[in-house]
């Protein structure tokens, strides 16, 4: 039986080393790729900001209703917003912070692209922390933050 087994993952193994061995690199044109990446930032914009006033309100279930705009402490209140931060209150907060803030869901994303831009592809644990310490210190939660606190350590 012990054998069977060996046997079982050894062929496993193999069976994946072989698929992935033969998977071919697929070449797309500078522009496809700029299509690419464009669209990955403004979803991830435009999900973080169309999201922000439900966040952390329909954990069990998503929102009950397309969102298809920006919603505020001002919309029908059976809808389930956050009305006690200024989450309910973006286009006021987006006002008075004259443009973009720092957000737990895009801080990874524009410090590593920041790093990037700076040192290159082969960036250094060093190096990436140097860009956390600089640009992450408001703002942070959960993870980010333990993070952010080991890099001060």
């Amino acid at each position: 039986m012990r054998y069977c087994m060996h046997l079982a993952v050894i062929l496993t193994i193999t069976i994946v080393l072989t698929i992935t061995a033969t998977a071919r690199e697929r070449a797309i044109s500078e522009k496809e790729l700029y299509d690419k990446i464009s669209a990955f930032w403004l979803g991830q914009l435009i999900g973080n900001y169309y999201g922000l006033p439900f966040e952390n309100n329909y954990v069990d279930e998503p929102v009950p209703f397309l969102v298809d705009r920006v919603y505020t402490h001002a919309d029908d209140t059976s809808i389930d917003i956050n009305r006690d931060d200024w989450r309910g209150y973006i286009p006021i907060f987006m006002d008075a912070v004259e443009g973009a803030f720092a957000d737990d869901d895009t801080d990874i994303e524009f410090i590593t692209l920041h790093a990037v831009e700076k040192y290159g592809l082969d960036i250094t644990y060093p190096e990436i922390t140097e860009m956390w310490k600089k640009h992450i210190n408001r703002r942070i939660w959960v993870a980010n933050c333990t993070a952010r606190s080991l890099m001060s350590k």
